[in-house]
């Protein structure tokens, strides 16, 4: 299965089923102003814990 990962410019990477609302990522970006979306499989998902850089790049979306 096919999951999002939203990585923040803070460091946090948080994992969806499905897109979210822009509500729901200012509620989760904290002090971040960026957010970058990846879609990984399981494999990139095992290689992101791994601290690798997987999966591929959806789109970055400014937080204001």
């Amino acid at each position: 299965m096919k999951k999002l990962v939203y990585v923040y410019e803070n460091g946090n990477e948080i994992t969806h089923t499905k897109y979210i609302s822009d509500k729901s990522i200012k509620k989760e970006a904290g002090d971040s102003k960026r957010v970058a979306i990846y879609e990984c499989n399981e494999l990139d998902l095992e290689q992101r814990l791994d601290g690798f850089k997987a999966g591929k790049y959806i789109t970055t979306i400014a937080i204001q």
